[in-house]
């Protein structure tokens, strides 16, 4: 798959997503020392190097989208945090 565009990063992306999808309670927080609330989504966040430090892009949704449409994704984000264009919502969820 990798002549179709598919880099490590996706599968390994798309491999937790999936781990976290089967796993639920590793995809949750803890917010007041007694319970755990679960996040509806699974989004995954990886480290960017760029000029003067790290930022994360997140694929959001990672266990629903295929993995060609999430390297396609991972591709732009890296692009875009490299030429410094990522709006908030692409590293904040």
């Amino acid at each position: 798959i990798k002549s179709k565009g598919v880099t490590m990063t996706a599968l390994l992306a798309k491999a937790t997503a999936l781990a976290l999808a089967k796993h639920p309670v590793i995809n949750s927080s803890c917010r007041d020392g007694n319970s755990f609330t679960y996040n509806s989504s699974i989004n995954i966040a990886v480290a960017v190097a760029i000029d003067g430090g790290l930022i994360t892009p997140v694929l959001q949704d990672a266990d629903k989208v295929d993995v060609y449409s999430l390297s396609r994704k991972w591709k732009e984000l890296v692009d875009k945090a490299r030429a410094k264009q990522l709006q908030p919502h692409e590293y904040t969820t």
